[in-house]
C-alpha cells in the first residue's frame, strides 16, 4: 500500500485534498495531468502547512517516478529554484538520469552537503562495479592487440598488386575496435577521477564549514566567560 492510500486528506479549503485522491488514477495520461495540476497548485499555494508539506512530497515523488525523462527533467527545472521544495521529491530528482538530476545539482539549495556526498559515493560505487565487470576484458583486448601487432610485425608482410594486404585488412576492421576499447577505458579513468575530486572539494567545504561553525562556538563561549569573570569581579 502507498503513503497516498493511507494518508489522510487534508482539509485546507482547496483543490488538495481531490487532487490527492485521484492520485490514485491508474491512466498515464490523467496521472501526467494530475502531476501537472499539482506542480502549479504546490507553486500557487501563499501558506502551506506541515501535513499540506508531507502529502506534496509523498504525492509527487510518486507521480515522478511512473514520469518519462522529458517530463521528470521539466520538473527538475521547475523546483530546482524553490527554497521549499519538497525535500523528498528533491532527492528523488537528484538521484535520476543525469538529463533530470542536472537542474537539481545544480541548483537546489533544498540539497545538503551530506546529500551531495551521499549522490558522489552512490556515483563512486557504480563506476567501481563498471570498471570491475570489464577491467579484465579490456586488459585481455589490450594484450591480444599488442600481440597481433608484433606477429604482424615478424611476417614482414609484402602487398600484393590490387589485393588487400593482411595489414591494411588489420588497420581498417581490427584496430577501430582496439581504440574503442582504449578510448573507454580512458573515460572511465577520467570519471573516476573527477568523482574522486569532487567529492575531495566538497569534504573540503564540509570540513571548513564545520571549523567556523567550531569557531563561532568557541567565540561565544569566550565571550561568555569574559562576561562571567566581570561580573565576578564587579561582587
Amino acid at each position: 500500500m502507498s503513503d497516498v492510500e493511507t494518508m489522510e486528506p487534508v482539509e485546507t479549503g482547496s483543490r488538495l485534498p481531490d487532487l490527492i485522491l485521484l492520485a490514485q488514477e491508474q491512466s498515464s495520461e490523467k496521472r501526467r495531468a494530475l502531476l501537472r495540476e499539482l506542480t502549479e497548485h504546490f507553486f500557487g499555494a501563499a501558506h502551506r502547512s506541515a501535513a499540506e508539506d508531507a502529502l506534496y512530497d509523498s504525492v509527487l515523488t510518486d507521480l515522478t517516478a511512473e514520469m518519462e525523462t522529458a517530463v521528470r527533467a521539466e520538473l527538475s527545472a521547475r523546483f530546482a529554484l524553490s527554497p521549499d521544495a519538497p525535500r523528498g521529491l528533491i532527492r528523488r530528482l537528484a538521484n535520476d538520469e543525469v538529463a533530470v538530476a542536472e537542474a537539481v545539482l545544480r541548483a537546489s539549495t533544498v540539497l545538503t552537503d551530506d546529500d551531495l556526498l551521499e549522490r558522489l559515493s552512490d556515483l563512486s560505487l557504480e563506476l567501481m562495479s563498471i570498471a570491475t565487470a570489464t577491467g579484465f576484458r579490456l586488459g585481455a583486448t589490450a594484450a591480444y592487440a599488442r600481440l597481433v601487432e608484433d606477429r604482424l610485425s615478424e611476417l614482414a608482410v609484402v602487398p600484393v598488386t590490387g589485393s588487400l594486404s593482411l595489414i591494411d585488412f588489420t588497420e581498417r576492421r581490427f584496430l577501430p575496435a582496439v581504440r574503442t576499447c582504449a578510448a573507454f577505458s580512458r573515460r572511465q579513468s577520467e570519471l573516476s577521477l573527477r568523482v574522486s575530486q569532487f567529492t575531495s572539494l566538497l569534504r573540503t567545504r564540509v570540513e571548513t564549514r564545520i571549523e567556523n561553525q567550531n569557531g563561532r562556538l568557541l567565540a561565544s563561549m569566550e565571550r561568555s566567560a569574559s562576561m562571567q569573570l566581570r561580573l565576578q569581579q564587579l561582587v
